[in-house]
């Protein structure tokens, strides 16, 4: 069996570096969203307040649980099953 020596990260440290990834992850999909949040206002005629409400219930909520999950996961760093 390979005894590595691994880096120890305390949970909290691994939580705010997820925690982080996940927020600029956010960012990134806000800025990206802009002109999807302009289309949807001008094509189905409804204010922008109620586009980026559509758009953050059907893609930024669940993309920055989706990352959140993704990079905790990553940073958790299991050897698998015993």
């Amino acid at each position: 069996m390979d005894q590595r020596r691994r880096l120890y990260l305390p949970i909290w440290l691994k939580l705010m570096i997820a925690l982080g990834g996940a927020t600029l992850w956010l960012l990134f999909s806000i800025w990206v969203a802009q002109a999807w949040a302009t289309d949807i206002s001008r094509e189905l005629s409804v204010h922008p307040v109620i586009a980026w409400s559509m758009i953050a219930l059907i893609a930024l909520i669940p993309g920055f649980l989706v990352a959140l999950m993704s990079a905790a996961l990553l940073l958790e760093g299991s050897d698998g099953f015993r």
